[in-house]
């Protein structure tokens, strides 16, 4: 199949440009044709929190793109259509994970409708924002009800779709597991370059810091933990996208700053790995969440993940087996849960484990499942011509 690709892609940073560049390499091995369009600007500069939209890494999947959606510009959406038109594929897969480009898409996808109209199908990340505002449902609603079928990547992104759209063509096929970071390095020499101990636990906590995120019920927490592990150390590695200093004097009043090392910026890919591969376990204590992007990229180092039971996140989680889960916005049972996962880290086969389960989050299953729903779009299109 000839198919495009809408979503960031390199340069422009983060998760789903890494999952773009992840899906258009396996879909091309898979023997397809693949083009990417992306966004001339995704953010205008005042709607975006972090310091740069532009990834400084080397990619790890090198695709080209062509950049031609402007979120804010109405001309390129028509622009984007037209040269989709000329490419002309069997289908058009959307990336989906929040309101403020369904406009873009949305006009997009009917554009697209009006004329020799190729198979559309969005992998939606997300359909209920993390921040909620007026409207969310109506644009999405705009976008989403024009696609032939649906991905999703978590059964609450599933409940999510079904309560927009009743009756809506979707498939579920759980977040495939990250690529895109090299692989682990031994624990010693990540931590060498880390300059952390060789043998004290390592939490990491992972990605750009918002409020649902939870960092602080795990700064709360920390304390309960070193009255039992004194020498527990916690990483903090992403783009504060609010205030940092909040954090900071969170974790002045709570006396913990020799035990916490904060790494306020955006990690290029080249040196994820050496983060992961310190830590003992990644900490995710969220107080909402869909589905997330860190817990494949956790499994794809073979770490273990402590989160909690919101959202879509058990879906990623075997308890006591690839991880624990524990209860949202509560720091005793975070605190208890790392304490636990310390006692029992050398009596579970979590790597072992995390290797086994990895076989429920493979590229390869949602390449099928995208390729049966546009054969699936083009059989009833031929039975009703």
């Amino acid at each position: 199949m000839k198919i495009v690709l809408i979503g960031p892609a390199y340069p422009l940073r983060g998760g789903i440009a890494n999952f773009v560049a992840q899906t258009a390499f396996h879909l091309e091995k898979n023997g397809h044709a693949v083009s990417i369009v992306n966004f001339s600007r995704q953010y205008p500069d005042f709607l975006f929190p972090g310091k740069t939209q532009l990834d400084v890494s080397r990619p790890a999947f090198p695709f080209s793109s062509k950049r031609i959606i402007d979120s804010i510009r109405p001309g390129t959406w028509v622009k984007a259509a037209n040269y989709i038109q000329v490419l002309a594929p069997d289908l058009v897969l959307y990336n989906h994970w929040m309101p403020f480009f369904a406009p873009a898409y949305g006009t997009l996808a009917a554009l697209l409708r009006t004329r020799k109209a190729p198979a559309q199908i969005c992998v939606c990340h997300n359909v209920t924002p993390h921040e909620r505002r007026p409207g969310d449902r109506i644009l999405n609603r705009f976008f989403l009800r024009q696609m032939n079928a649906h991905i999703v990547l978590s059964k609450a992104v599933e409940s999510d779709l079904q309560s927009l759209i009743p009756g809506a063509k979707i498939v579920k096929v759980l977040h495939p597991i990250s690529e895109s970071f090299g692989g682990a390095v031994p624990k010693k020499e990540a931590r060498n370059r880390l300059k952390l101990p060789a043998d004290a636990p390592v939490l990491l906590f992972f990605g750009y810091v918002r409020r649902y995120k939870g960092l602080d019920i795990l700064l709360r927490a920390l304390p309960r933990v070193l009255e039992k592990t004194p020498d527990a150390r916690l990483l903090v590695v992403g783009e504060f996208y609010e205030s940092k200093e909040e954090y900071d004097r969170l974790i002045e009043t709570l006396g913990i700053e020799n035990s916490v090392t904060v790494v306020d910026d955006f990690v290029p890919n080249e040196q994820v790995g050496f983060y992961f591969s310190a830590a003992d376990v990644v900490v995710m204590p969220y107080r909402s969440a869909t589905q997330s992007g860190i817990i494949p990229i956790a499994y794809e180092f073979a770490r273990p993940v402590i989160t909690t039971n919101v959202g879509g996140l058990s879906d990623f989680v075997d308890d006591e087996k690839t991880g624990i889960l524990t209860e949202p916005e509560n720091p005793e049972a975070v605190a208890a849960a790392i304490l636990k996962f310390i006692a029992i880290q050398d009596q579970i086969p979590f790597e072992q484990n995390i290797r086994h389960f990895q076989e429920n989050f493979s590229w390869s299953t949602l390449i099928e499942s995208i390729e049966k729903l546009a054969e699936n779009k083009w059989r009833s299109a031929s039975r009703s011509s």
